[in-house]
């Protein structure tokens, strides 16, 4: 019992347990979740590799700032960001046989910092220059903004109008997408068509074009037709 105890906890912050779905995670969250995870996986002595336990904890991350509705950076982008924490992280965990206290204060003071997955990384949400697709709802900035102070805040039951916006938005931007690639295919195709199209007639209209050029020259200089000599009466000489 006291090995499963000891398994299921971190040496830098203690007890392992997943995500809470109330609060957007901070970086010790993800470490407890990341480590939770790493062990649940675990079948044998051989470890997880990272690729396989971010690949399933980045989507619960993003799902949370989703129920939020808050725009994310890409998911490549998330593991890029565990992947730089999970590294720091095994520093200090070296450090503590060392007894470096500066090497682990340093990393534990930033245990209770978001981990700040947002599109938008402004401060004051009034100067945001940020694109349309990356801006934070108004009605989310406040929230946002807590999550990165104080904390105190919570992610409330799922606004199910806001979700059918969403819903929507991510619709017509597929939409979109479709129709600018149909477009483009239509637009390939139809070129294509009508080069076949011109060098067919143009091989097909040649004759046609000669003749229309022999009636032209014809009509500016007129041939004269031959009369068609049958024959020709002449007098009768009577003899003397």
């Amino acid at each position: 019992m006291e090995k499963t105890r000891s398994a299921s906890k971190c040496p830098l912050f203690g007890e392992c347990c997943e995500l809470k779905k109330n609060v957007l995670p901070t970086f010790e969250d993800v470490v407890k979740h990341y480590e939770w995870t790493r062990q649940s996986m675990k079948t044998s002595k051989q470890e997880p590799k990272f690729s396989k336990i971010s690949d399933k904890i980045v989507p619960e991350i993003e799902s949370i700032w989703q129920t939020a509705s808050l725009p994310t950076v890409t998911s490549t982008r998330i593991i890029q960001m565990l992947k730089t924490h999970h590294e720091k992280r095994k520093n200090p965990l070296k450090s503590m046989k060392k007894n470096s206290q500066q090497t682990l204060e340093n990393f534990m003071k930033n245990k209770k910092l978001l981990f700040d997955i947002s599109a938008c990384k402004c401060k004051d949400f009034n100067c945001c220059t940020c694109p349309r697709e990356r801006k934070v709802p108004k009605r989310e900035q406040a929230f946002l903004i807590d999550q990165r102070t104080a904390r105190k805040m919570i992610i409330g039951r799922v606004d199910i109008t806001v979700s059918k916006k969403n819903l929507i938005n991510q619709e017509r931007k597929l939409k979109q997408q479709y129709c600018s690639v149909s477009s483009a295919i239509a637009s390939t195709f139809s070129g294509n068509l009508d080069i076949s199209t011109s060098s067919l007639s143009s091989e097909t209209d040649e004759p046609l074009k000669n003749d229309a050029c022999a009636e032209k020259i014809e009509s500016v200089f007129p041939l004269k037709k031959k009369k068609k000599v049958s024959s020709i009466d002449l007098p009768t000489v009577s003899k003397t």
